[in-house]
Parts: C-alpha cells; structure tokens; sequence
C-alpha cells in the first residue's frame, strides 16, 4: 500500500511510514534540501543516511525534461531518471521473489522546466560481484556461477528484463544474489523478448571477467535449461557482449 505525501507529489510505502516520517523524506524540498555526492554528469546525485544501525540511500534526479527527451531520441537504450519508476519495480521485483532493497519513499514534480524526482531505499545486504574476486574453491566457484545463471532465469520468467545487469548491480550475500539500480527495469507477461534477454545476458558477460569461457557456457546452458539452443544463443550473446564493449566502460 501506498500512502500520498506533499500534496500527492510523494508516494510512501506504508510499511515505511514511520522511517519516512522520521528521516525527512515526505517532502520534496526536505529530501533535495540534503547535502549529497554529485554524479559528473550532474543530474543524479546520491545521499547516504545512516541511522538506527543501517544505511539509506536517496537516489536524486534533476534535469530538463524537454532536452533528455530530445538526447534519448537519438540513442536506442535511453537513460531514465525517475524515482516512482523505480519504487514501483522494485515492489513488483520484491513481490516475484526477487532479492532487491527495500524502498520507502519516491516523489516526483515539474517547476520551470525541470524535474525534480527522487527514491529512498533500504540498503541491501552485501557486496557488487564486481568487486569480489573469483572464489578459490571450485565448488564455491561453481555455485556461484550457478546462483548467477538462476537469478537471471528468475528475472527473466517473472516477466522482468533490467536493461543494465552489470556485475556492478549484481549484489552478493549470504542470503542469495540480489539486484541494484532498478529504475530502467521493464516487464511484461511471459518472458521478455529475446533481444531483452539477450542484453542481460551480454551485459553480465561483458562485466564479469573472470569465468572461463566453458564456464560461460555452462551459465547459459543452466539458464536456457533446454529451451533453447545453447550455439545460437551463446553467438548472439557474445555478439552484444562485443558491441557493449565497443561503448566503453559500464557501471557506476
């Protein structure tokens, strides 16, 4: 359940009601009044709260809509700056099973051309795979890359593509992998299309440097389970994965 907040210009997760109460996130002035890490680019920028024994974070957005609409025009995978977007994906994520922060609040307002949006969430437990080394162990190496294969297969028949599965946004923990930066998240019913599986796949292909390539084979074929050819499909990836790298780095 959602509770409308600041003139209906904020949305709260009931369940979070008092946090949100408490931490000063009903309000839209409230939470772009807070000191916070400018991204170079200048339109996100990033607020960590420490309170009660853990971390939240306040992903900010502000820019003019007007000229993202016109830059997004001429790319085919655009940026998307919305807050509300991600609140709702990730309680949709959160309700198919999936591993993702807890949200609390988001708020969203036009002034003078520019658009203010923002969404606070509960930290989630554990570390980017991009920043772990590769485990020692064979066996722990192996249920990795077999815990990897099944998130995204999860991800994938619950309807969900994420359009930026980077190892960066792949969090580890002992209570399973989860999923970061959910704003360009898309859904719909049955499984995504090929192409938007195919992006998923290459972008994590792409990030993750240290599997070998028989142990990328055997992610793809754990996560086609036999549904499709694991040739085709390991071509395409590796097409995609060629064209990302081509872009330049990719992460935070």
């Amino acid at each position: 359940m959602l509770l409308q907040r600041d003139e209906g210009r904020v949305e709260v997760v009931a369940e979070q009601a008092a946090l949100a109460e408490r931490f000063g996130l009903e309000r839209l002035e409230d939470v772009f009044a807070r000191e916070g890490e400018v991204r170079p680019e200048g339109i996100k920028s990033l607020v960590r709260i420490d309170a009660e024994g853990e971390s939240l974070y306040v992903k900010r957005y502000e820019f003019r809509p007007a000229r993202e609409l016109l830059r997004g025009a001429l790319k085919l995978n655009p940026p998307i700056y919305s807050g509300p977007r991600e609140l709702h994906n990730l309680l949709a994520m959160a309700e198919a099973g999936l591993r993702v922060p807890t949200p609390i609040a988001a708020g969203e307002a036009d002034a003078g051309g520019r658009r203010r949006s923002f969404v606070a969430l509960r930290q989630l437990a554990g570390h980017p795979l991009s920043e772990l080394p590769a485990p020692a162990d064979p066996l722990a190496r192996r249920a990795l890359l077999n815990q990897l294969a099944d998130l995204v297969g999860r991800l994938h028949r619950a309807g969900f593509w994420h359009r930026d599965l980077y190892a960066c946004n792949v969090f580890v923990a002992p209570e399973g992998l989860g999923l970061l930066d959910c704003e360009r998240v898309g859904r719909r019913e049955g499984l995504p299309r090929r192409r938007w599986r195919i992006k998923d796949l290459a972008a994590l292909d792409y990030s993750l440097e240290w599997p070998s390539e028989r142990e990328r084979l055997r992610v793809l074929y754990r996560y086609l389970a036999g549904d499709a050819p694991l040739s085709a499909w390991a071509r395409a990836v590796r097409r995609k994965a060629e064209r990302i790298a081509g872009h330049g780095k990719k992460g935070p």
